[in-house]
């Protein structure tokens, strides 16, 4: 599937077929390629193939203070939007709303949307775009409406999230069988369940401070602002060496 847009919002990597397969880790920020244009840059922080998906690409996007407005646009792909720092003024069809950080936007297939930063302060936002190995081309006109965001967590409601996490939204869409997102923070010492193992892709960004991650036997370092995919049945431990809370954002893929 290729996407329709045509502007820079979202940088369109070409493929064909099956790409590289994603190899569990951690996908730094501070290393990935920067691309600048007037008044944007765009990082690449991983593109490949992964159970159920031909096609998964995560991007960071700013957007410098003030940007000229741009265009409606729409895709024939999913994408999930996760504002990292400043705010998003988004528009789904005659909808607008102002999201700030760890807000999250679902972009079905075939909706018109709007992305613009009418503040003094840059705009970063996450965006990860998913192309199923399973759907077939769609009916754009008939899956058009689906798309909806979330805001991003409340100061009142950082005890529960540090206990139990935050559940933004579970449920089928039309790339996945289900997916689940979640935000929590791991307070200091705190960790995942040891080992762990689950037969879903996960990918995992860190929205605040660092925490040290085990993948296959292997320690990694995951700051704020880096990508974290763990593959299917990939063995792992996330912990929070930190002397603070570790907040990320979790996205389960079934």
């Amino acid at each position: 599937m290729k996407p329709y847009l045509l502007c820079w919002l979202i940088m369109f990597i070409p493929c064909s077929g099956l790409g590289q397969p994603i190899a569990s880790g951690v996908y730094a920020w501070d290393k990935a390629t920067v691309v600048r244009g007037t008044g944007f840059e765009e990082r690449t922080l991983l593109n490949g193939s992964t159970r159920g998906f031909s096609t998964m690409t995560v991007q960071a996007i700013t957007l410098g203070a003030n940007h000229p407005t741009q265009p409606d646009q729409q895709l024939d792909e999913e994408a999930i939007l996760v504002v990292k720092e400043g705010h998003l003024t988004v528009t789904l069809e005659q909808k607008r709303q102002v999201l700030g950080p760890g807000s999250v936007v679902l972009i079905m297939p075939g909706d018109f949307f709007r992305l613009e930063n009418k503040t003094a302060q840059p705009l970063t936002y996450y965006q990860i775009r998913l192309t199923s190995s399973e759907v077939p081309d769609l009916d754009l006109y008939r899956l058009m409406g689906q798309s909806f965001w979330i805001n991003g967590p409340e100061e009142t409601n950082a005890s529960a999230e540090r206990s139990e996490g935050r559940l933004l939204f579970e449920g089928p869409t039309l790339m996945t069988k289900r997916m689940r997102l979640y935000v929590t923070t791991l307070d200091s010492g705190a960790s995942t369940h040891s080992h762990a193992v689950h037969a879903e892709a996960e990918l995992l960004i860190g929205l605040d401070k660092t925490a040290k991650l085990s993948l296959e036997g292997v320690v990694q370092s995951a700051n704020q602002g880096d990508a974290v995919f763990i593959a299917s049945n990939a063995e792992h431990t996330l912990q929070n060496r930190g002397s603070v809370g570790y907040t990320y954002l979790s996205i389960r893929f079934h």
